[in-house]
């Protein structure tokens, strides 16, 4: 009779969901925190922050802007679970997006002034994170070759078809939608009136969290 003994290891491994590695030119190590902005405050206590000081920012400054170089950003290495941030000394409007690569990779990034507000530091996250587009506009109609099949466009929060839209009728019950985004100011629409991609002072909208949780629960 053969006896078999089986050994059964516990292991509690306290994984990191996402890390932040921001580059900063100051001597002092910025404030980076989505602690008190929903829903990012669910997920803070698993995201590791490093800090690297950077003496060449991969952009440039103009008066109230900036200019990114994305062949520098190119160089970085596409993490799926990683974000980069920039702290830029001036006073600008942040930015955020994702930038992909030849080889399929993604590079996440942000740029933030220092002393940046919370909620515009997530504003830019949710570009990064969850590739959500902005909910204004101060700009003309959303062009007709950026129009994708059921009125998808490459933001899961905006959409050119008015009506009808499923993919936000499986999240929330809702028949009104509200013009803008992107930068247009028509033939674009977006799911609420007021959420944080549209003004900071604003919660983020149901249709907005469902896309950002679901990214921010890589695995």
């Amino acid at each position: 009779m053969r006896i078999f003994t089986a050994f059964f290891l516990l292991v509690n491994f306290e994984l990191c969901a996402w890390e932040f590695r921001v580059y900063h030119t100051s001597d002092i190590q910025p404030e980076i925190s989505v602690d008190a902005v929903k829903p990012f405050d669910l997920y803070a206590s698993k995201i590791k922050k490093s800090f690297f000081k950077l003496e060449e920012m991969p952009c440039s400054l103009y008066s109230g802007g900036i200019s990114i170089r994305y062949g520098q950003l190119k160089k970085l290495s596409g993490i799926n679970n990683c974000v980069y941030i920039f702290v830029v000394p001036g006073n600008f409007h942040g930015k955020g997006g994702q930038l992909k690569k030849q080889n399929d990779e993604v590079i996440r990034y942000i740029f933030i002034r220092e002393n940046c507000p919370a909620e515009e530091i997530c504003h830019e996250l949710c570009h990064a994170i969850a590739g959500l587009g902005d909910e204004y506009g101060n700009t003309g109609d959303f062009p007709e070759n950026m129009k994708k099949v059921a009125g998808k466009t490459i933001y899961p929060n905006l959409t050119w078809y008015e009506s009808g839209f499923e993919d936000w009728k499986n999240i929330v019950n809702t028949e009104k939608y509200f013009p803008g985004g992107a930068g247009y100011v028509s033939g674009i629409f977006h799911a609420y009136e007021n959420c944080l991609m549209r003004e900071l002072s604003q919660p983020i909208c149901p249709v907005c969290s469902f896309y950002l949780q679901q990214a921010l629960e890589y695995d």
